[in-house]
């Protein structure tokens, strides 16, 4: 980050599931104007959110950081070919879904803003442009069935076609695990380093 002034020290709260206090530590950094370093503290594996408060020889400034990101395991739904309808009898998959969603709000959601991000793929069979269009539509079915069924956080979709592939083959290829959906929940879009490209999530 960039202050404007010389930063004398840096108090961090380090926070996890249900508001805990992981770690609280104040550093001196005498560091700035221009780039500050503010160390992480913590286990990252545990920390949710990042309470920084950043002093001078006369003012303060505070900021909060979220490095916190999860990925959800499921069973994908199975879509009929060409098709974005929600089979009933696969239904049970995405209930055991909003179960481990339930728990994640009730884990981190009095610290963080919950947002829940569906990404669709495909295998490589047919029109590569067709299959963006088919998994863009397939996630948003699943995004809309959550929100159905209770899910009350943001969601947001978006159809990666043939450019995600579990597991990599040529043209044509029909492939079932490539045909699949990730969820993923975070206070901001997935990271870098999470295999999922940036890209413009659609909102529900």
């Amino acid at each position: 980050m960039r202050a404007s002034a010389r930063v004398e020290e840096a108090e961090i709260i380090a926070y996890g599931a249900h508001k805990a206090v992981l770690d609280k530590s104040t550093v001196r950094l005498g560091q700035g104007p221009g780039d500050v370093s503010v160390p992480f503290v913590g286990d990252p594996s545990e920390v949710v959110l990042l309470d920084v408060t950043l002093r001078t020889s006369s003012a303060w400034a505070g900021f909060t950081y979220s490095p916190w990101f999860l990925d959800i395991p499921h069973e994908d739904v199975l879509f009929v070919s060409d098709s974005d309808v929600i089979a009933a009898d696969e239904e049970w998959k995405l209930a055991k879904v909003q179960e481990q969603l339930a728990d994640v709000a009730d884990k981190y959601g009095s610290i963080v803003p919950i947002k829940l991000y569906v990404a669709g793929c495909t295998d490589t069979v047919g029109d590569a442009a067709h299959n963006r269009d088919l998994s863009e539509r397939r996630a948003r079915s699943i995004a809309k069935w959550l929100r159905a069924h209770g899910f009350s956080y943001p969601i947001y979709y978006y159809g990666f076609g043939e450019s995600l592939l579990a597991v990599q083959t040529g043209d044509g290829v029909d492939m079932q695990v490539n045909r699949r959906a990730l969820y993923m929940v975070g206070a901001n879009p997935p990271p870098s380093g999470s295999g999922v490209p940036g890209v413009g999530w659609k909102g529900l």
